[in-house]
C-alpha cells in the first residue's frame, strides 16, 4: 500500500575465488527492479566479472628469434645490432577484468492487451584483456605506441634469462654467430594483459499477440540491437573503432516476423538484417554489404487418436529464401575465406523437411 511503488526488489551478490599462483578474484553484484505501477517496470543490474587465461594462452611456451634491428626499419643502429623477439605463451598472465551496468524499461499498457515493449542499455569496460598487441614490425623500435612492450637498453642478464626461458633457446635469423653484446633491444609479443576495450549499445524489442474468436492467433515479434565499441591495443595508442570494422560485430542487426497457429497448423515468416561492417585493412577503405534473409516455416500435426497416422508432426522450413550471400572481400591466400566468416554465413538457400512420430 505504497504509492507509486507496485513491486519494488533489491538483490546482491558476492563471489570470491583464488586461484594460486595466479590470482585471487572477487565479483559483486548488484540488481534494482522497481514498477510504480502495473504495466511499467525498470531495472538495472551492475556487476563486475573476469575471465582467466586459457591454459594455452598460459602454458605454450615462447620462443626468442633474434633478428636484425634494421628488419624494423631503424637505421640507428650498426649493421651487427640484433634483436630479440618473444613471442607464444606466457605463464605470468593474470584474469580479464570487465564492469557491466545494464538499464531496462519494459512496458505492457492495460489498455493494449498482449503488448509488451521493451528497451535496454548496457555498457561493458573491460580491462586487462589479454592479446599479442604488435601488429606492425614498421618503425617498432621507435614507434611510441609500442614503448611499453620494446626494452631499448637490456642488460646482458636480461638477454640471458629470455632466451634461458624460451622453449628452444635462441632461433637465430640473422645468418650470423649470435652475441648476446649484439642484442639492442627486447620486444615482448607473447600474450599479455594489455588491451582494455568499452562496449555499448541499445537492444528493443516488442512482440504482440492477436486472438481471435476461433482460437487462433497471430503474434507479431521485432528486436533490433546497436553497438557501439572500441578498444585500446597497448596503453600508449589512441582508442580504434572495433563495433562496425571487419571481423567485428557490425553496428545494427534486427529480427522481425510472424508466427500464426491455427489449430493444426503454425507458419511463422521472419526477416533477419545483419549490418555492414568497414574492410579498413586497406587503403581506401571498403564497405562490406549488410545481408538480409528471409526464413519461412510451416508444422502440421495430425493430433491425438488412436490412428496410425496420429501423433505426426511434419515440418517444412526454408532458411535464406531468397539465396543472399555475403559480400566479397580481399584474401592475403587463395585458402582464406572470401567473406566476413564472423558475421556472414556463406550457407545459401537451405530447405529441409521432417517428419516425426510421438509414441
Amino acid at each position: 500500500e505504497i504509492p507509486f511503488v507496485d513491486h519494488l526488489s533489491v538483490s546482491g551478490a558476492a563471489r570470491y575465488e583464488n586461484y594460486p599462483g595466479m590470482a585471487s578474484v572477487a565479483t559483486p553484484k548488484l540488481g534494482l527492479v522497481y514498477a510504480p505501477w502495473r504495466g511499467l517496470e525498470f531495472k538495472f543490474s551492475w556487476g563486475r566479472s573476469f575471465k582467466t587465461p586459457t591454459l594455452y594462452q598460459q602454458f605454450l611456451g615462447y620462443d626468442a628469434e633474434l633478428v636484425p634491428a634494421s628488419y624494423f626499419g631503424s637505421t640507428s643502429y650498426p649493421a651487427s645490432a640484433t634483436a630479440l623477439f618473444l613471442v607464444g605463451g606466457n605463464p605470468d598472465l593474470k584474469p580479464e577484468r570487465a564492469s557491466t551496468w545494464t538499464a531496462s524499461i519494459v512496458l505492457r499498457p492495460a489498455s493494449v492487451p498482449h503488448l509488451k515493449v521493451e528497451g535496454s542499455v548496457f555498457h561493458v569496460r573491460y580491462r586487462d584483456r589479454i592479446t599479442q598487441p604488435i601488429s606492425s614490425y614498421e618503425g617498432l623500435l621507435t614507434n611510441p605506441a609500442y614503448a611499453a612492450l620494446v626494452d631499448l637498453n637490456p642488460a646482458l642478464g636480461d638477454v640471458g634469462t629470455a632466451v634461458g626461458n624460451s622453449k628452444s633457446g635462441v632461433e637465430n635469423l640473422t645468418g650470423l654467430p649470435y652475441d648476446p653484446a649484439d642484442v639492442v633491444a627486447i620486444i615482448d609479443s607473447r600474450y599479455l594483459n594489455i588491451a582494455r576495450q568499452t562496449v555499448s549499445g541499445i537492444d528493443i524489442a516488442a512482440d504482440y499477440r492477436l486472438e481471435f474468436a476461433s482460437q487462433d492467433t497471430v503474434t507479431l515479434s521485432g528486436s533490433a540491437s546497436y553497438i557501439h565499441s572500441k578498444q585500446e591495443l597497448t596503453p600508449n595508442t589512441a582508442a580504434i573503432p572495433a563495433a562496425g570494422v571487419i571481423f567485428n560485430p557490425p553496428h545494427w542487426r534486427a529480427r522481425a516476423g510472424a508466427v500464426l497457429d491455427r489449430e493444426a497448423f503454425t507458419v511463422s515468416a521472419y526477416g533477419n538484417y545483419i549490418g555492414g561492417v568497414t574492410d579498413n585493412r586497406s587503403i581506401p577503405e571498403q564497405s562490406v554489404r549488410p545481408m538480409t534473409t528471409v526464413d519461412l516455416t510451416a508444422v502440421y500435426r495430425t493430433g491425438d487418436s488412436a490412428k496410425a497416422l496420429s501423433n505426426i508432426e511434419i515440418t517444412l522450413s526454408v532458411l535464406n529464401l531468397f539465396n543472399d550471400k555475403p559480400d566479397r572481400i580481399k584474401t592475403s591466400a587463395p585458402y582464406y575465406p572470401a567473406y566476413d566468416s564472423t558475421n556472414y554465413s556463406v550457407v545459401g538457400r537451405f530447405v529441409s523437411l521432417s517428419v516425426t512420430k510421438h509414441l
